[in-house]
């Protein structure tokens, strides 16, 4: 994430972090209207859905959650085993 990596340099900034500080900005500013929407839908109506997914080749994983059609909750993360099948990835992903 580029917000994690600008923060790693807020003690000693230098003008390639002022740079990319300012692209940031103006990417929120241009998205500021973008947002998350929740949606009431008859068929399933206040369910939580969640998804999982594992990129075994690159040991990630990650979930999210979702209630009315918007994510309330998000994760991916480096595993840190090695999975030895895409279903003990997908497991691994979830926990």
């Amino acid at each position: 994430c580029v917000f994690s990596q600008l923060a790693k340099h807020l003690r000693n900034p230098g003008e390639v972090h002022w740079t990319v500080a300012v692209r940031v900005l103006r990417y929120l500013r241009g998205t500021s209207s973008k947002g998350i929407t929740y949606t009431r839908r008859a068929s399933n109506g206040n369910v939580m859905e969640g998804f999982v997914d594992a990129d075994s080749r690159r040991s990630i994983g990650g979930n999210v959650f979702m209630i009315y059609g918007g994510a309330v909750l998000w994760k991916a993360k480096q595993q840190n085993c090695i999975a030895h099948s895409s279903a003990e990835g997908e497991f691994m992903a979830a926990s």
